[in-house]
């Protein structure tokens, strides 16, 4: 995925400095050679870049199979490699060809770059539009007060006024909510203000300043009409702030937000801790569709043999029952061992589960315990259904109590260093 975000990023370059009917060159000519010089070397690097792109392994996210229990299917949700951060609206720039672009519009002064952005936006360029954004967003204060004006100016193209609102979120601008709610969530007049654009401007709000647009969604999920409530739960999709978490996991499992699930687990996972920790199966579930999700936990590596999972419960029992929901490439749980006190350990159930579509609620018939059980060992063998075997929650029945896990770790998590 960097290497993908690295060719975009140098087309783009060559795509921004060549569009010298944007805006009059900044820097005298001297300056404007070395920028050609810039461009040159990016596109033998960019020629380079092909010839890797064609060795690079499979990345981590694979596509979703279908859902077995929501309908319509949530639509595709980008998981990017371990080391990288999801970025509302823009490309992440990493590595020197990466760095060279950044130098380059960086050196542009804040008028030449909303010229170029006014181009790449009316030219739907999508890809120069996220790199602009990106490179107004490093301008900091300087950048505020110009991209609020596009977005006031309600007789600018929408397709400007929703790349400065991502630029905004960026900028964590102050002041953004209000301006959403009385620009764009009230609209119902402004064919240009379709529902996408106001769920996008609300995810806007919700990642630039999300304090005050905690009330604001909170509003329109109260509201009464369905549109209001579809385009809360799409803006929800950009929390990442912990005062989103309560309505987040009131809402990922209801069948009204079954568009927009993958998103709302994926705000989840990233509030809660690192994606696809051992963490993530504790709690009541929040995945809800099949995928490659990271509100579940998941092994390191697709295919290494066994590996374990081990959830605290608050209270011991005698078990009775155990519920694992398994959310992407389930049949891969070969054993469940009671630790009982002291450590040891004593297998509760072992065989081979069916493999069957998912997310699906795996209940294997358990052996009695010899003692009161508050910790639980689910041991999967990896190899036995390819891809990443993924399990989301798991409930311990017993005693007439119904727990959810309460802590969890693993011999081997995908959020591993």
């Amino acid at each position: 995925m960097v290497l993908l975000a690295l060719l975009a990023l140098a087309t783009v370059v060559i795509w921004v400095a060549g569009d010298r009917s944007a805006a009059p060159p900044a820097q005298p000519a001297r300056d404007s050679s070395a920028l050609e010089d810039e461009v040159k070397r990016l596109r033998r690097e960019n020629a380079e870049l092909r010839e890797k792109l064609d060795r690079r392994p499979r990345p981590r996210a694979e596509p979703r199979p279908p859902s077995s229990e929501t309908a319509p299917e949530a639509g595709p949700v980008p998981q990017p490699p371990r080391g990288e951060a999801l970025q509302l609206g823009g490309v992440l720039v990493r590595g020197e060809a990466g760095d060279a672009a950044a130098d380059a519009l960086d050196a542009l002064p804040v008028a030449d770059l909303l010229e170029r952005l006014r181009a790449a936006a009316k030219s739907g360029n999508a890809a120069a539009t996220g790199v602009l954004e990106a490179a107004l967003a490093r301008r900091g204060a300087d950048a505020v007060d110009p991209l609020l004006d596009i977005v006031r100016d309600t007789s600018a193209p929408a397709e400007l006024r929703d790349a400065a609102l991502r630029a905004l979120a960026r900028l964590e601008a102050p002041g953004l909510a209000a301006l959403v709610e009385n620009l764009y969530l009230g609209s119902r007049d402004d064919a240009a203000i379709t529902p996408a654009r106001r769920a996008a401007a609300l995810s806007a709000a919700v990642a630039a300043d999300p304090h005050a647009a905690v009330s604001v969604v909170q509003r329109m999920l109260w509201s009464n009409d369905a549109a209001d409530r579809a385009t809360a739960l799409a803006g929800l999709g950009a929390a990442r702030d912990p005062a989103f978490l309560p309505m987040l996991r009131d809402n990922v499992m209801t069948t009204e937000a079954a568009s927009v699930g993958a998103q709302l687990a994926d705000a989840i996972a990233v509030i809660r801790d690192k994606r696809w920790s051992a963490l993530q199966a504790t709690g009541a579930p929040d995945t809800p569709v099949s995928g490659d999700i990271g509100a579940a936990w998941a092994s390191k590596q697709a295919e290494m043999g066994e590996v374990w999972l081990e959830l605290d419960f608050d209270a011991a029992v005698s078990p009775q029952s155990l519920r694992i929901r398994e959310t992407y490439n389930p049949g891969a749980v070969a054993r469940v061992e009671a630790v009982l006190a002291g450590g040891t350990r004593e297998t509760l159930w072992e065989g081979r589960a069916d493999v069957t579509a998912a997310p699906r609620w795996f209940e294997p018939a358990l052996r009695s315990a010899s003692a009161p059980v508050r910790t639980i060992r689910i041991v999967l063998d990896t190899d036995r259904v390819a891809g990443w075997n993924e399990i989301d929650a798991v409930e311990l029945i017993g005693d007439s109590r119904r727990q959810w896990a309460s802590a969890a770790r693993a011999s081997s998590s995908y959020s591993d260093p």
